[in-house]
């Protein structure tokens, strides 16, 4: 995968991260409001090792 060759190790890590924060957008743009964590944003960057 090539996601892997940038973000390593962690790809799982940020894949649950992204997925939690496409949940919350999901739920925000159907309610109008959410209450589900969003702990990354669709810019962040993974830090650097």
């Amino acid at each position: 995968m090539a996601g892997d060759a940038g973000r390593g190790q962690s790809v799982i890590v940020w894949a649950i991260a992204e997925g939690r924060s496409v949940a919350a957008a999901v739920d925000r743009y159907l309610t109008g409001s959410t209450n589900l964590p969003a702990p990354v944003g669709p810019t962040d960057r993974p830090l650097a090792a």
